[in-house]
């Protein structure tokens, strides 16, 4: 019986250590499968900047048509040409001024031939800015963004004329319009986390918090910061400028505007290529909203699995018990209808000697009563 118990009790526990150790694999299973929806999500925000960003230059592109250009200017020369190229491009303002707020003509050298800003704006061009003509080609091309303020990155589209290769269109799009539309990924931005935009150098370029913004990823946290642990952001750093895209979980802080909180996040990030530099998209999201369902999910799973397993020895238990309960009233059903053939059998020979008794005695009577009447 002990050993019956001893055999019951080690399956139990096999089969709950075999219970845990699929359910660890398949949180294993399901935490993976998060982390590549994150990166599925990186890519198609990625994915949906790079098309803003190529439709701005199609835009450009098509409006100042080579062909329609030169018909409209071809009676044009000097200072009338420039007037009518400035008309153009102050048409071309207006048609988007929430994204677009400064459109310049400019030399080979940089030189500022015609400004056209929209209301309200001051000139941010500085010849400094303009890349070596020498890599623009003859190509619309994403100039490398700039700081226009304290916490505010502007990104120039540059345009050569053709039939005047020594102009070049120089518009600035304003970075708000990319922040709004990279915000808008994750519904809950205080909570959940936040979508960033960093330049190859590791300056970010957008971000939910604008005290953030024209930031060095690692050198500035760590001078503003300087009695927290930011190790972590050497690693991160190191990933996401390495042109790669993958998945990051580490321990780290959220910089808020007010108070600094410890957590764990996740950061998922892809590479975008533009013309002479690469950006990095990055979501960085809170792996406690995340991932600790998942883990919940298990934890609930193994509860439920050892009140099953539970259930299942104690009946094995009742089971056996009811069996052992049989087997001991068969053997005592065995013994008690021995017992009863026994006393069946001493019955019947007590009730011989009986009759054997009976008989010897009215033999001795009868014999007594013979010798009487013989005397």
């Amino acid at each position: 019986m002990k050993k019956e118990y001893l055999l019951i009790g080690i399956a139990t526990v096999l089969l709950f250590i075999l219970i845990v150790k699929n359910f660890y694999a398949y949180n294993r299973y399901l935490v993976e499968e998060q982390q590549k929806e994150f990166l599925r999500l990186a890519k198609v925000v990625t994915y949906g900047l790079e098309e803003r960003l190529d439709g701005e230059k199609d835009g450009l592109d098509q409006f100042f048509n080579p062909y329609l250009l030169a018909k409209e200017t071809a009676a044009m020369a000097g200072e009338e040409k420039l007037q009518e190229l400035g008309h153009w491009m102050s048409q071309y303002l207006d048609m988007a001024p929430d994204r677009r707020h400064q459109i310049l003509l400019a030399d080979r050298a940089g030189k500022i031939i015609k400004d056209v800003r929209a209301e309200g704006e001051d000139s941010f061009w500085t010849e400094e800015t303009y890349p070596n003509s020498n890599e623009l080609g003859d190509k619309t091309v994403l100039g490398k963004a700039f700081l226009i303020g304290t916490h505010e990155y502007t990104i120039p589209i540059i345009k050569p004329l053709t039939g005047e290769p020594e102009y070049y269109l120089i518009l600035l799009m304003d970075m708000d319009e990319i922040r709004g539309y990279l915000n808008k990924v994750v519904e809950d931005e205080k909570e959940n986390g936040y979508v960033a935009l960093k330049n190859q150098e590791g300056y970010i370029l957008s971000h939910k918090n604008p005290e953030q913004v024209g930031l060095h990823m690692v050198r500035d946290r760590k001078e503003k910061y300087p009695d927290l642990d930011l190790t972590y952001l050497d690693r991160l750093e190191a990933m996401q400028l390495s042109g790669k895209e993958d998945t990051y979980v580490y321990d780290s802080y959220w910089f808020g505007e007010k108070e600094i909180k410890r957590g764990k996040k996740v950061a998922t990030f892809t590479p975008l290529y533009l013309d002479h530099e690469f950006w990095v998209v990055t979501i960085n999201l809170d792996y406690q909203t995340y991932m600790v369902p998942l883990q919940q999910f298990m934890y609930k799973g193994i509860g439920l699995s050892a009140c099953v397993l539970l259930l299942f020895g104690g009946l094995l238990f009742r089971l056996n018990r009811a069996g052992e309960e049989h087997k001991k009233m068969v053997r005592e059903n065995h013994y008690l209808h021995e017992l009863n053939e026994a006393m069946s059998e001493l019955g019947r020979e007590r009730e011989q000697r009986m009759h054997a008794r009976k008989l010897s005695q009215i033999g001795t009577m009868t014999g007594k009563i013979a010798h009487d009447f013989r005397n």
